[in-house]
């Protein structure tokens, strides 16, 4: 498993990215989208176990940040959705988040 990032700070007020800002950082995380102000992504797994192994992934990422996505695990689905709530809106630890996500779904097999 990936190291998070370092730059994740449990205390911080991060400010809120203006749009200008949000589309550049989305370029590095293309598989990613905005919906509803949020950053979410879907994964799909071969199997629920698989999808487990994830959600167990991305749980731990998110207490060793203190940054939480909202999960939605169905199956073999899982949904993620990044959006820091003590700034009001999406910040750079979502993208940076998000990031590190990525490489989690891919080491599983």
């Amino acid at each position: 498993m990936n190291a998070p990032h370092t730059s994740c700070d449990q205390h911080a007020r991060v400010p809120v990215l203006d749009i200008t800002a949000i589309a550049t950082h989305l370029n590095r995380v293309p598989q990613w989208k905005i919906e509803d102000e949020r950053l979410t992504r879907s994964f799909h797994f071969s199997t629920a176990a698989e999808a487990a192994v994830f959600v167990n992934r991305v749980a731990a990422m998110a207490e060793s940040c203190n940054h939480h996505p909202r999960v939605d695990w169905w199956k073999r689905d899982v949904t993620l959705e990044l959006y820091t709530h003590k700034s009001n809106g999406l910040t750079v630890r979502d993208f940076e988040f998000a990031e590190t996500c990525d490489p989690l779904s891919e080491a599983i097999a």
